[in-house]
């Protein structure tokens, strides 16, 4: 029995993951039916959508934009007291 050739190409990376989100992935292959290469396509595919859609409205020059005009206008200490307030 021979193979179907995928209608798709696709390329193989490698990746390391923290821990916990290697157990997320795990957690809805699972609850998916899927397998991790599968599950983790799918969600960069939907991510990338996201990020696309961001990129034309000008939502990522935006943060980009206010994320060099803070760290010239703050200094590290400012910067590190804004991330704790915003977690």
């Amino acid at each position: 029995m021979s193979r179907r050739p995928s209608p798709i190409k696709k390329s193989q990376v490698t990746v390391t993951l923290d821990h916990s989100v290697a157990m997320k992935i795990e957690e809805i292959s699972k609850k998916l039916s899927l397998n991790r290469s599968q599950t983790i396509n799918n969600l960069l595919s939907i991510a990338l959508m996201d990020y696309d859609l961001f990129d034309k409205t000008g939502l990522i020059s935006f943060v980009r934009a206010i994320k060099l005009l803070s760290e010239r206008l703050l200094d590290k200490e400012d910067l590190e007291k804004l991330k704790v307030n915003c977690e």
